[in-house]
């Protein structure tokens, strides 16, 4: 059985065929998503959590069969994905000073990260990670880190597939105001026979959900997660910071 996420792991592929094969209409589609890799909702259009899952190491995709996780055709382990990592943060070491004391590479780049802290070397190593059930305005906050890391997401306003959008919301107790409001604004454009669909998408809050993938070395994406230290950030974008957080400790380290 073909598993779409399997712990923090997500396979793109499968992610994409399930829409196909049930004939999601492409403005259901990010709610589509959000649930296929267990995001979490309050009712049928608020959602309630983010969610985020690794789908590439190293720019190849994660694939999931029969309940594996696999890159590349083999079965991806933790400890062979460590030592990979050590391995070519080990090369990344060895440049500067051609390794005078003899260490493998593996053991170079590991006291090179976790002894030394030299965290440079770490850009040596990229991940993919899909990150679902934000809203756009915390994808606002990623897109200025356009320097950090790269986006791949959806088009804002002009587009189908945000034409029945889900709102985000981090606290239920004001979710009869998130569904008052989702309403009266497609009561407001049904009304008006608005057709434009980026004049029509404007029109939604920034509550309005997205998702996109971020693209970036190791040591960038512990750059954007620091961010959640820096002050001054929205809770949600903190709340996100965090869930990357965990899941970059558990897949690496």
């Amino acid at each position: 059985m073909n598993e779409i996420k399997i712990n923090d792991f997500v396979d793109m592929n499968l992610l994409n065929q399930s829409m196909i094969d049930n004939n999601i209409p492409i403005e259901h589609k990010i709610k589509e998503m959000h649930k296929l890799v267990g995001g979490q909702f309050y009712s049928e259009n608020i959602i309630s959590s983010p969610t985020v899952s690794v789908c590439g190491i190293g720019g190849f995709p994660i694939v999931n069969k029969n309940g594996t996780t696999m890159i590349y055709g083999s079965e991806l382990k933790k400890e062979s994905l460590l030592n990979a990592l050590y391995e070519m943060s080990g090369a990344s070491s060895f440049m500067s000073f051609l390794n005078p004391t003899g260490l493998p590479l593996n053991d170079l780049g590991n006291k090179v990260v976790n002894k030394y802290q030299h965290l440079s070397v770490l850009h040596t190593m990229t991940l993919n990670v899909l990150i679902t059930g934000i809203s756009i305005g915390v994808e606002h906050e990623f897109s200025s880190q356009r320097d950090i890391v790269h986006l791949s997401r959806i088009t804002v306003a002009k587009t189908k597939a945000q034409s029945d959008p889900c709102l985000v919301l981090p606290n239920k107790k004001y979710i009869s105001i998130y569904e008052d409001v989702l309403k009266s604004t497609k009561k407001s454009i049904s009304d008006n026979f608005l057709k434009d669909t980026e004049l029509q998408n404007l029109l939604f809050p920034t509550a309005k959900a997205s998702a996109l993938i971020i693209s970036g070395s190791v040591r960038n994406i512990l750059k954007l997660i620091d961010l959640k230290n820096s002050g001054g950030k929205e809770d949600e974008l903190i709340r996100v910071l965090n869930e990357l957080d965990s899941v970059i400790k558990r897949v690496l380290f």
